[in-house]
């Protein structure tokens, strides 16, 4: 991998760099998209049915139905399982908002649940907590590719007969056979992303991979024979080819994530002012440590006049967004939550890194934290 990108040794270093993916499948993208074109048909034809099948197998799941974006692979399943007016679902705290709009889009409402400050992940104690009359669902999220506590919240939902919908947006190549659904988003910036929007559902249950055939395509059993209110959220032919291009690579670009994550931890391990993220059952999405003793901002701060890209994955909380005002949380009601987003700084990580490129990241980490 190293070998391959010696143009990019005297570059910033971008927190990610799509740039450097698609110079290594330029000829295979370009063939891609040809054949496509070559077909004249773009929409819900061979290609997305062929990536469909391969993206469920590669996860351990029976169906895959690909549709627009994320947030609709979410809201479709959560209507699939007929959530609805009147109904909660819980979700974490700390999460990107479409988690909780796929809720709401449904009429049901969010309940937001404190997360694990060892793993960032949905506590399950808090969820205990949170269940009520009105609960109809669970959505863990793998926070930056980390699996939540999948067996345990698998257990709670049986107890209370509640459904499981597993927030896979962050965790390509992670596999998650707990959930009843499990739903990923294919942004471009996604361990494995298309050129646009996208997204996908897996399941095991034949009805509900009937019932999405349908949400996703206006309702149609035929063509113009409505039978529910369904909508517009297909994933085309172009995405899809380019997508079982990318799927070919991604148990390797897994692996790379790994080592850089492995590399990270030997050179900042020292550092007693940060907390490194746990490396079991991760496949590093991002690269998260918590800043400790209110050196947070000053790390990112410094690290940008370096040239060295970082973030912030999520500085708002969801129950303190303006758009859920309205629900009445206030400060201080998700206070590992509330605490995290102080601290997490997302540093660089990807397939395309080189060696050297995180060994000078770490490096100056340890001279600004020194």
């Amino acid at each position: 991998m190293n070998q391959c990108f010696d143009k990019y040794r005297n570059q910033k270093i971008q927190l990610l760099d799509l740039s450097r993916e698609y110079d290594l499948l330029k000829n295979e993208i370009h063939s891609a998209i040809e054949n496509v074109l070559s077909k004249g048909w773009y929409i819900l034809g061979d290609y997305v049915t062929e990536f469909e099948n391969d993206f469920a197998k590669y996860n351990n799941y029976q169906y895959g139905i690909g549709v627009a974006s994320g947030l609709d692979a979410l809201t479709l399943a959560l209507v699939a399982l007929d959530i609805k007016a009147g109904d909660e679902v819980l979700l974490p705290a700390n999460s990107f908002i479409a988690t909780a709009l796929a809720v709401s889009k449904t009429g049901a409402s969010p309940v937001f649940v404190d997360i694990d400050e060892k793993t960032f992940n949905i506590c399950p104690i808090d969820t205990n907590k949170k269940i009520s009359k009105k609960t109809k669902a669970i959505i863990p999220v793998h926070l930056y590719g980390k699996l939540a506590p999948m067996k345990e919240l698998k257990m709670i939902c049986q107890k209370n007969n509640l459904k499981l919908i597993s927030d896979a947006s962050q965790a390509h190549g992670l596999i998650d056979i707990e959930a009843d659904i499990a739903c990923y988003s294919l942004h471009p910036i996604k361990n494995i992303g298309a050129y646009g929007d996208a997204g996908i559902i897996l399941s095991n249950d034949i009805s509900i991979k009937e019932k999405l055939l349908k949400l996703r395509n206006y309702g149609f059993s035929q063509k113009y024979h409505c039978e529910i209110l369904g909508c517009n959220s297909r994933l085309d032919e172009l995405q899809a080819a380019i997508l079982s291009v990318k799927l070919k690579y991604l148990s390797n670009w897994v692996s790379r994530r790994q080592e850089i994550a492995k590399l990270y931890h030997q050179k900042l391990s020292s550092i007693k002012s940060i907390i490194l993220p746990q490396q079991e059952n991760h496949v590093f999405y991002a690269y998260t440590i918590r800043v400790l003793h209110h050196k947070r901002d000053l790390l990112k701060a410094k690290l940008e006049e370096s040239g060295i890209g970082t973030t912030i994955l999520y500085p708002i909380p969801l129950h303190l967004q303006k758009c859920y005002s309205e629900l009445s949380y206030k400060p201080g009601d998700m206070p590992v939550t509330e605490q995290i987003t102080l601290e997490i700084l997302s540093i660089p990580i990807s397939p395309f890194h080189l060696d050297q490129e995180i060994e000078l990241v770490a490096q100056k980490i340890n001279e600004i934290l020194d």
